[in-house]
């Protein structure tokens, strides 16, 4: 019975604080859909590429695989990968992820497809990024979760020119 309330509970609240997000409550008897997205963009330091974002200076790299990596434990981990567009971003969108939190899971950049512009600058090599909460919006029967993992950052080796 303690279990049972405790669920009425915490489902309450959910639906109380999905009420004070501006997101509209489901329709009686709807079984609600979750799905989690997770964003991000990689980008070339000094490099004068396709793209090129004058103010920030630096070229979005196309085709840079991101990895979307949650683990709880050994047995109940997941592992996504993902290409960036022409403008270096990413998204993952899954419903695979709601047994993690976001604490649980990390986007890593492992390298860049530029052989000229491969030196990892920020998070730094073997880094990952944190999961940052954007916001959550409604799609078709269900809401889901946006998720930044941020900038990923590469840079040429010194002495090398840019491609």
């Amino acid at each position: 019975m303690k279990m049972v309330w405790l669920r009425f509970l915490v489902l309450s609240l959910f639906m109380v604080l999905l009420s004070a997000r501006g997101i509209p409550d489901p329709p009686p008897g709807a079984r609600l859909k979750f799905t989690v997205g997770v964003e991000g963009i990689v980008y070339c330091k000094s490099c004068k590429l396709p793209g090129y974002i004058a103010n920030i200076g630096m070229s979005p790299i196309p085709g840079a695989t991101a990895i979307l990596r949650c683990r709880t434990n050994i047995t109940n981990a997941i592992s996504v990968p993902i290409k960036t567009n022409s403008e270096g971003y990413f998204l993952f969108q899954t419903s695979q992820l709601t047994s993690f939190t976001s604490s649980n899971c990390r986007v890593y950049v492992p390298n860049s497809p530029l052989s000229k512009c491969n030196v990892p600058v920020y998070p730094g090599p073997r880094g990952s990024n944190m999961l940052k909460f954007e916001r959550a919006f409604t799609v078709n029967n269900g809401i889901e979760y946006l998720y930044s993992s941020g900038a990923f950052v590469f840079q040429p080796k010194k002495g090398l020119r840019c491609p």
